[in-house]
């Protein structure tokens, strides 16, 4: 037996000012503070009610590997969808939400819900899809479907604010250093390394990514050097940020 829980009564949410390009106010949300589990029908009524607007924390799809699309359509889905997670990963973590389509403000509009069984398809194969193409892997990550009425469901993930940060995501042969920039992520600029065999010498376009790694604390060294690492075992001669 599903519960299904009414929409609590509007309640206007506190809000945080940020500064970045592609920033907008930071409303705080309930579903910020919580696991998947512990997210609610209630908590997603919230979100469209409020007209929540998409931030730093948190991003809506309408849909995500929709069986019906044509195969090229499917390849980008994947590729999207692991560089969301690790641009989210990248900055502070939060929420992406399957189901749950924004206006043309991006803000939370109206539910578009899947079928149970699909959903169930769905979590699981976004899940496997972070396991197999994002580095390092994030153990706390979750991706799960909640039930919106007994025969409608959306797909919540949980990205969790990462220590082991930086992540790099790949799908057929790209690969990709995304950071969350305002409400959406951002590809860093091309970054080209030669080939392994040619004596392992590697040339690069720090650009952006120096800048933002070099006005951090110290610890942004152990950051820049743990990239490093990660993409020195990189065989493409493009690498594409």
């Amino acid at each position: 037996m599903v519960l299904i829980v009414p929409p609590r009564p509007h309640v206007p949410p506190p809000v945080v000012s940020v500064g970045h390009a592609h920033s907008r106010t930071i409303t705080y949300v309930p579903i910020r503070e919580k696991v998947v589990s512990e997210i609610s029908a209630a908590d997603i009524f919230d979100l469209i009610t409020q007209q929540t607007p998409e931030d730093l924390f948190l991003e809506f799809k309408a849909e995500m590997l929709d069986p019906g699309k044509p195969k090229d359509k499917l390849e980008f889905d994947k590729a999207d969808w692991v560089a969301d997670v690790v641009a989210f990963a990248n900055a502070q973590g939060g929420h992406i939400l399957i189901g749950l389509q924004a206006d043309g403000q991006e803000r939370a509009a109206k539910l578009k819900p899947i079928v149970g069984d699909q959903a169930k398809r769905l979590a699981d194969q976004l899940r496997d899809l972070a396991i197999e193409r994002i580095k390092p892997s994030m153990a706390q990550l979750e991706v799960a479907p909640i039930a919106i009425t007994p025969s409608e469901w959306i797909v919540v993930a949980r990205v969790p604010h990462s220590s082991d940060k930086p992540h790099i995501s790949s799908h057929n042969g790209r690969t990709r250093f995304t950071p969350r920039d305002g409400n959406r992520k951002r590809d860093m600029h091309t970054m080209r390394f030669e080939d392994s065999s040619s004596q392992g010498r590697r040339s690069s376009e720090w650009s952006g990514f120096r800048q933002r790694s070099n006005r951090s604390t110290p610890g942004s060294r152990t950051w820049k050097a743990r990239f490093e690492r990660r993409t020195k075992s990189c065989n493409t001669t493009s690498l594409i940020f």
